[in-house]
């Protein structure tokens, strides 16, 4: 038994674990006074999946990512390599999320619960003027992460 994420503001709708619980990210409201990014996640906040929804061209994006005009754009912008030249996020595939192409990248990060750094999934995707970013921590399967994409989806 899985419930319903539903997103009246962007238009869509995805299922999660019945043992989670969905919140609005307070960055994102305090930054930007509105509701783009939110985290599913179980009780404990140990796992869980963010999503971030960024509209190309807004002035949130700071001036670099500002002048991405689609999600190639967007992340050839992303900063791959640390100062010292360490990659920390590298591209993996290509997928498709809901009908649109999306770009699954890895990235080197510290994960609390597994007090390590670790290479996590990033994915990436289009839907009009939004770049969809979503960003799973935690003991989150890729397993679990596909599943739960096969669930998202646009709702008119």
């Amino acid at each position: 038994d899985w419930k319903v994420y539903k997103n009246e503001k962007y238009g869509f709708e995805l299922m999660f674990p019945n043992d989670w619980t969905s919140t609005i990210s307070p960055y994102s409201t305090a930054t930007t006074g509105k509701e783009s990014s939110f985290i599913l996640g179980n009780i404990l906040g140990i796992s869980g999946i963010s999503f971030t929804i960024n509209q190309l061209g807004s002035e949130a994006l700071g001036s670099i990512y500002r002048s991405a005009k689609n999600l190639d754009q967007y992340t050839n912008l992303l900063v791959r390599k640390d100062e010292k030249g360490n990659i920390f996020r590298k591209f993996v595939k290509e997928i498709t999320v809901s009908g649109r192409r999306a770009l699954w990248f890895e990235v080197y990060q510290w994960e609390v619960d597994k007090q390590s750094f670790m290479w996590v999934p990033a994915i990436y995707f289009q839907d009009q003027n939004n770049i969809y970013e979503i960003n799973p921590s935690g003991s989150i399967t890729v397993s679990l992460l596909n599943q739960i994409l096969s669930t998202f989806k646009f709702i008119e």
